[in-house]
């Protein structure tokens, strides 16, 4: 049994930055835990709110005196809230159906996402206020699933924070698992890595494999969630993990969360320490969001990718001639965040009113060429024609993409005429 590695790596892609601090946030409905890493550090360390403790999880929970204008959060809230009368608590403000909720705070009126900023902002500022750190961090937040209307949230909580894109991003847990991984040792994944991740009556699993016949290594996750699942029963959960092992060659294996707590993991363990190295701890969530501000914020060059759910599936281009040289320019590339993403260009046509796209999947040599037709453009001569398009991801596999005349200059004047189309891959 291994706790959560702490020791350096020689082998993997953790940077070492001058003057950088980074945090990683794991956030779900109960709680958050706070990982952070700077240059003085091998790697990422997480924070606890009592001094000298192991228990990193804080619970998602504020608490106002109306004769106070500070908020107290965590286990620091709990004791205020047991021991005063007249006070505002709230513990249920990251709850979906809660995020527009109005909450009554003495004289003022909170919603629930003005409720997450505050909590946000005491715990992004928690290693700094315990170890003495000035910078202002990058931060990663992971929870356990992402969609349209979270990211808008967060990304508006990111900018009254004084953040933006490039300094305040959420990711999903299977990517913050991704991200974990690929700054361990390689011999923890020479082949799969299953993530066992319990609370008190659900179970998920996830798989993480690879491909080695790619360049880059593309890195694919799977999931799925186990509803009846009950902590403490050893004997049941060995035989889950046999149906799961069976079959798979599997290198390492990491159970996380409250759920195996205690010490009933008997039969379980020495059936996974069999031929695989096995994990236990809590914090591999945090430290994976961590690791991904380090290396997504820097742009960094890895030997890796992983494709997610809101991860961008297809390279888009089109062919220009610049400067006498034919090459290609990418309006969205596979990868990117489909909510961030978003492209903006000019270009002036050439030889009728086609456009052809190249559409290629990252693991393929060859490119699908789909060319739309700019019905009812205004003939003109040659080279005389200029055009904006605006490439717009809809989803993971499908592009928007707006067309419009800009005439050219005072010569051609714009016929205001404009065209969508609907990109998709494969198609």
């Amino acid at each position: 049994m291994e706790i959560f590695n702490t020791r350096k790596i020689e082998d993997n892609n953790i940077l070492t930055v001058e003057n950088e601090y980074y945090i990683g946030i794991d956030l779900n409905s109960e709680y958050a835990m706070v990982s952070y890493y700077c240059s003085d550090l091998d790697t990422p360390e997480t924070v606890s709110t009592t001094y000298g403790s192991d228990v990193y999880q804080i619970p998602l929970i504020l608490a106002k005196n109306r004769n106070d204008t500070n908020w107290l959060y965590g286990e620091e809230a709990i004791k205020y809230i047991e021991r005063e009368e007249e006070i505002f608590a709230v513990k249920d403000f990251f709850r979906i159906e809660n995020m527009d909720k109005t909450y009554e705070c003495f004289d003022e009126i909170y919603e629930g996402k003005d409720l997450l900023q505050i909590f946000l902002c005491k715990i992004i500022n928690l290693p700094s206020k315990i170890f003495g750190l000035n910078q202002k961090p990058k931060v990663v937040i992971s929870m356990k699933k992402i969609d349209r209307y979270i990211y808008e949230i967060f990304e508006n909580i990111g900018f009254k924070l004084g953040y933006d894109n490039n300094t305040f991003k959420i990711i999903d847990y299977k990517e913050s698992f991704y991200y974990y991984m690929i700054n361990q040792s390689i011999q923890l994944f020479q082949n799969n890595v299953m993530l066992f991740f319990a609370s008190r009556d659900t179970l998920e699993v996830y798989k993480l494999s690879k491909s080695n016949k790619t360049k880059p290594i593309i890195v694919d996750i799977d999931y799925k969630k186990v509803e009846q699942f009950t902590p403490g029963e050893d004997k049941e959960f060995c035989e889950f993990l046999k149906e799961q092992m069976s079959g798979q060659n599997v290198t390492s294996v990491y159970l996380v969360g409250n759920g195996f707590d205690g010490n009933w993991l008997l039969e379980s363990i020495q059936f996974l320490c069999k031929g695989r190295r096995v994990f236990i701890g809590k914090n591999l969530f945090s430290k994976g969001a961590c690791y991904t501000a380090m290396l997504k914020c820097k742009n960094s060059d890895i030997n890796y990718v992983y494709f997610g759910e809101n991860d961008f599936k297809f390279n888009l281009s089109i062919k220009v001639q610049n400067r006498n040289q034919m090459e290609f320019l990418t309006l969205i590339s596979a990868g990117e965040n489909y909510y961030e993403a978003k492209s903006t260009c000019e270009v002036i046509l050439s030889k009728g009113n086609t456009v052809d796209f190249w559409k290629q999947l990252p693991e393929c040599r060859e490119a699908k060429i789909e060319a739309i037709t700019l019905k009812d453009l205004p003939i003109r001569e040659d080279k005389a024609t200029r055009i904006k398009i605006v490439a717009t991801p809809i989803s993971n596999d499908s592009v928007d993409v707006y067309v419009e005349d800009m005439g050219f200059g005072d010569i051609y004047k714009s016929s205001n005429k404009s065209w969508h189309y609907i990109m998709k891959m494969p198609a």
